[in-house]
C-alpha cells in the first residue's frame, strides 16, 4: 500500500504509486455484421446447426455462402426476391472473442419472421409478420472466450422481398497496465533526477 510516509520523495512520486494501484480498463468493442461470409442453406438442417461449432456447414453438406443484398447489411440465399429464392433460409457465422464479455446488444431484421441463436440460446423470435428491426440486450453469459457461434432462421412470407440481417455489439474489458507502469516510471525517474540534481548542488 502506497502511503507518503513510505515515499522517499512526495508529490509527483505519491500520484505514481497510486496509479501503480489503479487498474486501468479499457473497453474493447467487437462488431459482428450479416455479409457474404455467413453460411447459408434453403433447406431445413439437421439438429446441431444452431448449437454446434464444429457442425458441417460446407458446400458439399448443402451450404453455400450467402446473397448479400444491395441494401445495407441484408442477405438471404441466391437471391433478395422472393420470386427467386426459398421462403425460408437458415444461417451461420462464427466469430472469435478475446475475453470475457460485460455487454452486448443485437439489431436484428426479419423481413419478415424468424429466430436469432446465440450458441444455443434462442435470443429473438420474431413473428410480427412484417419488415421490422427490433433491438435486443444480450445476456453477456451466452457468450464464451474463444469461437462463439450466431445462428438465424429466416421466414419470407409477403414478397417482394425476403432478408435477415444483424448488426451486434459486443464490449469486453481490455486491461491497460502497460500504459499505467511506464507512466509511472516515467513520473518517477523525473522526480528521482531532480532530487539528485538538488542534493547535488546544496
Amino acid at each position: 500500500m502506497c502511503t507518503k510516509s513510505h515515499m522517499k520523495f512526495s508529490g509527483v512520486a505519491f500520484v505514481a504509486c497510486t496509479l501503480v494501484q489503479t487498474s486501468l480498463i479499457l473497453a474493447s468493442v467487437t462488431q459482428v455484421v450479416t455479409d457474404s461470409s455467413w453460411r447459408a442453406i434453403g433447406s431445413a438442417p439437421p439438429s446441431g446447426w444452431n448449437t454446434e461449432l464444429s457442425f458441417d456447414d460446407s458446400n458439399a453438406a448443402g451450404w453455400e455462402s450467402a446473397f448479400k443484398s444491395p441494401s445495407e447489411n441484408n442477405i438471404w440465399i441466391t437471391s433478395n426476391m422472393s420470386s427467386q429464392a426459398p421462403n425460408q433460409a437458415w444461417f451461420r457465422h462464427v466469430f472469435t472473442l478475446d475475453g470475457a464479455v460485460t455487454d452486448a446488444s443485437a439489431d436484428f431484421f426479419f423481413d419478415d419472421n424468424g429466430e436469432g441463436y446465440i450458441n444455443g440460446h434462442l435470443v429473438i423470435t420474431d413473428s410480427a409478420r412484417g419488415a421490422i428491426h427490433t433491438i435486443v440486450p444480450i445476456d453477456p453469459s451466452f457468450f464464451v472466450i474463444g469461437d462463439n457461434l450466431i445462428a438465424m432462421h429466416g421466414i419470407d412470407t409477403h414478397a417482394p422481398f425476403n432478408n435477415i440481417a444483424l448488426s451486434m455489439t459486443i464490449t469486453t474489458p481490455e486491461p491497460a497496465s502497460t500504459f499505467v507502469f511506464s507512466f509511472t516510471a516515467l513520473l518517477l525517474r523525473r522526480r528521482h533526477s531532480r532530487h539528485n540534481r538538488y542534493s547535488r548542488s546544496a
